[in-house]
């Protein structure tokens, strides 16, 4: 049994190393280390687009604009409806100080006008004397 699970384990397969596929390469001469080293000719890319968009592809991003749209106008209406709420609020609380300040000013008449000219007078004919 032991010899067996020894032939099992050498038959299990290792991770080649192969160099031939990964070139070590050291700093590149103009010092741009982010830059990759090219897999193609450049001739060999193929960069052209079609000339034509297929009638799915126009209707997908016909409906994608559709929906975005959509979206866009429900958070302008969302945030015009918030904005408004906020502005009646603010003039109910000016409302409501204004008719609370003109309760507070509201005072008790006395009907004593002569009096109270006369109560002021009476210093002035102190000052006289």
């Amino acid at each position: 049994m032991t010899e067996e699970n020894l032939m099992e384990t050498d038959q299990v397969e290792k991770p080649e190393t192969s160099t031939k596929n990964e070139e070590v390469r050291g700093k590149p001469k103009s010092g741009r280390w982010w830059k990759t080293t090219q897999k193609q000719r450049h001739s060999a890319i193929i960069k052209v687009k079609p000339l034509k968009s297929s009638w799915e592809h126009k209707m997908k991003n016909r409906a994608d604009t559709k929906s975005t749209k959509a979206l866009q106008q429900e958070i302008r209406d969302r945030l015009a409806a918030e904005k408004a709420a906020k502005l009646e609020a603010k003039k109910e609380r000016e409302r409501r100080r204004k008719e609370n300040e003109q309760k507070a000013e509201i005072v008790q008449v006395t009907g004593l006008e002569p009096e109270i000219g006369l109560i002021e007078a009476k210093p002035l004919h102190y000052k006289n004397n």
